[in-house]
Parts: C-alpha cells; structure tokens; sequence
C-alpha cells in the first residue's frame, strides 16, 4: 500500500514538471538588435580615410588602441589574401577588398573597402579642340529647315562638344538675322551657291546640303567633323573675357597659348541668340525654329581683306608660350546684348591649302563672363 502511494506521487510530480518545461519562455524585452558595444580597452580598431576609393588611388590606413594611434607600428594585411599590404595601399582593379591589422599579438576586426573605376580625367596639356561649322541659311529659305533638323540631331549627341555652330543669315537682306558682316562671312566660302549650305572652317573644300528629311544630314556632318577634330587636343587654347556692354561697344580679352610652335592669328566673331523671325518650310510643330541662334553679327578679323578673315598677327608662339590680343568691338543698338556672346577663332597656317591660315581651335564666351583654358579627356 506505501508503495502504491509512493508511485503516484512520484507520477505527480513527474508530470508536473513535464508541463512546466512546456511553457512559452518570457517574451525577450529588447527584441530589436544592439549596434555593436564600444570596443572594449585594448582593442585593435583599424579604419580607412573612407569607405570608397578609385582604381590608382592611394588608401590610408590608421589603427588605434584606446583611441591611441598606433599606426606607425601596425601591420597592415589584405584579408582577402592574407599578405601584407603597404600603407598607404594602391587598388588596381574594381571590387571590394577586405583589410584588417596586427599590433603586436593583437589583431583587428576586417574593414571592407570598395574600389570603384577612375573617372576620366582632362589631360593638361591637352585643349579642347572645336571646329567651326558655319550654316549658310536664312528665315524664308523654305529648304534651310532639313539642315536645322539635322544639326539639332547632331547637337544632342556627343559630337556637340567637338564644334561650334555660327549661323550667316544671307538668304534675304529683310531676315531679322541679316546684316552686312554675316555677307562677308558666306561670301568668304566659294563652294556655297544656294541654301542651306553647311561649310567647315574657313578653307576646308567640303561644302554640305541638307536633302533629306531624317538623320542621313546629322550623319553626314558627323563624318566631315571626324575628318577635321583631334582627338589628342588642338594645336593651341585660349582664355577669354568678355566685358559687359558699356557706351555702346564690348571689350574681348583673349591669351592664346600653343601646344604647337608655329605663327598664330586671333579672331572675334560677335554672335546673338534668340532671333525672332518666323522660318519658312518649318512643320506645324516645329515653333522652335522661329527663334534663331548664334547668329553672325560682327567679324573682327584685324587688318585683312573681305576674303580673308583670318585675324590678327599674334606672331611667333613657342609651346607653352603665350600671346593676347584685345578686341574693342561697337555694339548696335538694334542687337539684344543679353544675347550676345563671342567666339574667338585661332588660326595658324596650314600648308594643305596653300599656306593660308586655317583654324587650329574655336572659343565661346558669353557676354559679362570669362572662360578659362578648356582641356579634354585624352583617352
């Protein structure tokens, strides 16, 4: 009978504490995730200058104990090989690379570091080189809107930053756009004998029309461009500044400097935008064209004859030498000077054709600004 009784009870208790392990455990108070603790004393901590560096770029290190820097006498490792790396290190490739650091016997946590692609960088000795294109055009010459579209299509793509775009109103004295100087810069080109005409340069024998209603005309002027751009960078550069209007003329302050030794010559050729003037043979949908830009206004071409728009003699420049020029040039008081800007053209002589001087690079500056000396990307 005692047995019995002792049986049961031993049951009893048995299943009591059965059912206790199946309870739930206590909900945890902190359910969300700590930021790692503060390192304790005595770690070894190791950080880069930052978290992203360029292929080629030099990575510093430091390590501290105690915010004690240690660096001096730590051990840098590429954790990805575990080799020894110098600090500061140098990436050559793209990619995430891991480091960690020894102090004596004591080791650091891993750090990663993302090594992106350089970005391309200008070459300094490298100008940016345009060409010149010149649209022989007019608002009533009901053809002059294929050559429009076509240099619209080329203006947004990439060729726009290898020329720049004057237009010469001719095709009518009544053209807003008209005047007498932009008559002396299409008479200048024999090979235009009607509209639209696109020429390069000032001697350059290739003489483009627009015939055609898609991209064929983009793509024709893209490969005349390709001909004439160096993509090593031009000849020679200029900084320009260009003064406000006051008292009815502008100021043009030009330093050309040459990467080649040769005889240099200086333009300036003042140009406005924003010329209301409805253009004949447009689509419906085409109001953009109504207003006409870098249009010829002023040719200061120094002491040359009305067929020979050269420029002024700067001389003799030796490579890395230096020459300016100053233009003052009259404003007419019928042109909107918030719209009107410079171009300065370079020439120098090239025997191709003839020895005539022919244009090593074209310079753009906005009325009231100044441009410094633009360098291109050599790849």
């Amino acid at each position: 009978m005692r047995i019995t009784k002792f049986l049961a009870f031993a049951l009893a208790t048995l299943s009591f504490a059965a059912c206790e392990s199946n309870e739930d455990p206590a909900p945890n108070p902190n359910p969300n995730p700590q930021p790692n603790p503060e390192p304790e004393k005595g770690t070894l901590v190791l950080n880069a200058a930052k978290d992203s560096y360029e292929v080629g770029q030099e990575i510093s290190f430091t390590a501290t104990i105690d915010e004690e820097d240690v660096t001096a006498n730590a051990v840098i490792y590429n954790a990805d090989s575990n080799t020894e790396v110098s600090n500061p290190y140098t990436a050559e490739s793209e990619g995430e690379m891991h480091f960690y650091a020894k102090y004596n016997d004591i080791q650091s946590s891993t750090i990663k570091v993302t090594i992106v692609a350089a970005e391309p960088k200008p070459a300094p000795d490298a100008f940016q080189h345009h060409v010149l294109l010149v649209d022989h055009t007019g608002n009533q010459c009901p053809n002059c809107p294929k050559m429009i579209r076509g240099l619209k299509l080329l203006a947004e793509t990439e060729y726009h930053s290898r020329y720049h775009e004057v237009e010469s109103h001719t095709y009518t004295s009544s053209d807003p756009a008209y005047c007498s100087d932009a008559n002396l810069v299409t008479d200048l080109y024999p090979g235009v004998t009607g509209y639209p005409n696109l020429t390069y340069n000032l001697h350059y024998p290739t003489v483009t029309s627009a015939t055609s209603w898609d991209q064929t005309t983009a793509k024709r002027i893209q490969g005349e461009i390709d001909k004439l751009w160096k993509p090593l960078g031009a000849d020679a550069g200029a900084k320009v500044t260009v003064s406000e209007v006051s008292g009815g003329s502008i100021t043009v302050d030009i330093e050309v400097m040459a990467n080649v030794a040769q005889k240099y010559r200086v333009a300036a050729w003042v140009l406005e935008d924003n010329i209301y003037a409805y253009q004949s043979g447009r689509q419906s949908d085409e109001g953009w064209m109504d207003y006409h830009n870098n249009c010829v206004r002023s040719v200061q071409a120094g002491k040359r004859s009305s067929m020979d728009l050269s420029g002024d003699d700067l001389g003799d420049i030796d490579v890395k030498g230096t020459a300016t020029k100053q233009f003052n040039i009259d404003i007419d008081g019928s042109w909107n000077s918030e719209n009107l800007k410079v171009l300065v053209l370079i020439t120098a002589p090239n025997a191709e054709y003839g020895g005539h001087y022919e244009i090593v690079n074209t310079v753009l500056c906005p009325i009231g600004e100044s441009v410094d000396y633009e360098y291109m990307v050599v790849e």
